[in-house]
């Protein structure tokens, strides 16, 4: 159980962090990216 309880915590921090970067400075970055 702690081994699951662990990894959740993981994927969890994963997650969070995915959702913060998804800022509009990331959206900025992909627009550039996308146009050239």
């Amino acid at each position: 159980m702690d081994r699951i309880v662990e990894i959740m915590s993981q994927m969890s921090g994963l997650i969070l962090l995915y959702i913060l970067g998804d800022t509009p400075v990331v959206h900025n970055e992909n627009m550039k990216l996308r146009r050239v």
